[in-house]
C-alpha cells in the first residue's frame, strides 16, 4: 500500500466504526496538516487528539473495559439499575463497543485498549508492591 492508504487505515482502524469519530479524526488531521500529502505526524497527532477527549478512565471502569476486552462480552452481571447505567454509559461514550459480523460481541474502543490496559497494569502493580 502506498503511505496514504496507510495513512487512511490508521485512522479508519482508530476510528473503533464510528464514522462520527472517524470524522473528528479527519478534521483533526486536516488542521494539523500543512501541505499535501499529510504526513503521519498529523495523523498521529489526531489519534492523540481524540483519545484524550475519552480520558480520564476511573480504575474501576477501567477494570471493567479491560475484562470486556478479553472476554469479548458486556460482563452484565445482573440487571441491576447501577450495572445497567454503567453500560450505557460506556456504550454511549464509545468506551465500549457493540460490533456485529453473525453475532454480536462487545470490544474497548481501539483507541482506548492500551490506556486502559496500562491502569489496570498499574494497579496490580501497586498491589503486589505496596509503598511504591
Amino acid at each position: 500500500k502506498n503511505g496514504s492508504h496507510r495513512l487512511a487505515d490508521k485512522l479508519i482502524s482508530a476510528s473503533g466504526g464510528h464514522f462520527r469519530d472517524l470524522l473528528v479524526l479527519l478534521r483533526e488531521t486536516v488542521l494539523r496538516s500543512k501541505d499535501v500529502p499529510v504526513k503521519e505526524s498529523a495523523v498521529d497527532a489526531a489519534i492523540v487528539a481524540l483519545r484524550t477527549s475519552y480520558l480520564p478512565i476511573p480504575l474501576a471502569d477501567a477494570q471493567w473495559l479491560h475484562e470486556i476486552g478479553l472476554k469479548r462480552d458486556s460482563l452484565l452481571q445482573d440487571r441491576s439499575p447501577e450495572s445497567i447505567q454503567r453500560m450505557t454509559l460506556f456504550l454511549d461514550t464509545h468506551c465500549a463497543l457493540i460490533l456485529r459480523n453473525g453475532e454480536e460481541w462487545y470490544d474497548v474502543h481501539p483507541l482506548l485498549r492500551d490506556e486502559v490496559a496500562e491502569i489496570v497494569r498499574r494497579d496490580g502493580k501497586e498491589e503486589k508492591e505496596p509503598g511504591i
